[in-house]
C-alpha cells in the first residue's frame, strides 16, 4: 500500500497499468467528528502521490453514498405549453376596444350592482322599481400616469340571418361615460360624476338606458373601465349628435393605459331590448 494512510476498515483499492508503470487508487471512509468523508489516495503511475476528499452524503443518493450534484443547483426546465398562460377570452373584451396595455395588471373594476354569482342587480334593468338605474362602478390599483376613466355597459345580442356584423345594431350599448377623474375611485348609482355622458343605442340619447333584453334565459352584459394619460376630445359635430361608444373606442384608439372588466348575467321574459 505504497503511501497509503491506515485511516480505518472501510476501505478499497484498485491497481491499474499505464505505460508499463503501476498505479493504485485505494478508496475509504473516513468518520471525524465533522461528518463522513470520501477519501481518494491516489499513487499515479507517474510516481506523483495526491489525497482528496470530499463530503458524503447519506447512502441512496449518489450510489453507494458517493456525493452527487445537488439538484436545487439545477437550471429550471424551459415552460412547456401546459406551463404557459391561457389566452384571453375574448368575450372578455369589448368588440372594437384596443388591447389590454402590458402594465393592466392589478387594475381593477368592481361592482356593487352585480352580485358573487355575477348576476346584474334587477335595479339596474328595466324590471327595477325605480325603472332602472345605473351599476355602482368601484376602480382601483390604475397604473401609473392614468389620469381619466372611460366606462361602457353593452351587450352583443346573437347574430340573426342577413345581421351586418358592423352595424350599430350589432351590439346594444346602455351606457357611455368618458373623462371620468381617476382619483375619484366611484361613480355611484346615476350619477356621472364630473365626467361626460354619451349616448346609448336604446333611445339615443346621453343617459343611462336599462338593459330590457328581449326573451327568456341568460343575457351577457360587459362592463368595461379604460383608463387613459389624456381626457378625450371630439369635434363639436359628433358632441352635438352625441358621443357614441363607438366614438369613445375611436378616440382612444391605442392610447389606452389599463383594461378592466365585468361580465354580467341577467335573466328576464317578454319584449324588450
Amino acid at each position: 500500500d505504497r503511501g497509503l494512510r491506515k485511516i480505518g476498515e472501510q476501505c478499497d483499492s484498485h491497481g491499474y497499468t499505464s505505460a508499463s508503470r503501476a498505479g493504485k487508487v485505494t478508496y475509504c471512509i473516513e468518520e471525524p467528528g465533522a461528518g463522513r468523508r470520501y477519501i481518494s489516495d491516489v499513487n499515479g503511475a507517474d510516481g506523483a502521490k495526491r489525497t482528496e476528499a470530499e463530503a458524503l452524503r447519506p447512502e441512496g443518493r449518489g450510489g453507494r453514498g458517493r456525493p452527487r450534484p445537488d439538484d436545487n443547483n439545477r437550471p429550471p426546465p424551459p415552460p412547456t405549453p401546459d406551463d404557459r398562460p391561457p389566452p384571453a377570452d375574448p368575450r372578455q373584451e369589448a368588440p372594437g376596444a384596443p388591447s389590454r396595455a402590458p402594465d393592466a395588471a392589478g387594475f381593477t373594476v368592481t361592482s356593487e350592482s352585480i352580485g358573487p354569482d355575477g348576476r346584474l342587480s334587477i335595479d339596474c334593468t328595466c324590471d327595477g322599481p325605480a325603472g332602472g338605474t345605473p351599476p355602482v362602478v368601484r376602480w382601483a390599483h390604475p397604473p401609473q400616469g392614468a389620469r381619466f376613466l372611460a366606462i361602457t355597459l353593452h351587450h352583443v345580442p346573437p347574430p340573426r340571418p342577413g345581421d351586418d356584423p358592423k352595424s350599430p345594431e350589432s351590439k346594444h350599448v346602455y351606457w357611455v361615460v368618458y373623462n371620468l377623474p381617476i382619483e375619484a375611485g366611484r361613480l355611484a348609482a346615476g350619477d356621472a360624476g364630473a365626467g361626460k355622458l354619451g349616448v346609448n343605442t336604446v333611445n339615443s340619447r346621453p343617459s343611462y338606458a336599462p338593459p330590457c333584453s328581449k326573451g327568456p334565459g341568460d343575457k351577457v352584459y360587459i362592463l368595461t373601465a379604460y383608463a387613459l394619460a389624456e381626457p378625450l376630445t371630439f369635434s363639436a359635430q359628433t358632441e352635438r349628435r352625441g358621443v357614441t361608444m363607438d366614438d369613445v373606442l375611436a378616440a382612444i384608439g391605442g392610447r389606452s393605459v389599463a383594461t378592466a372588466n365585468i361580465r354580467a348575467v341577467y335573466a328576464r321574459n317578454g319584449g324588450g331590448r
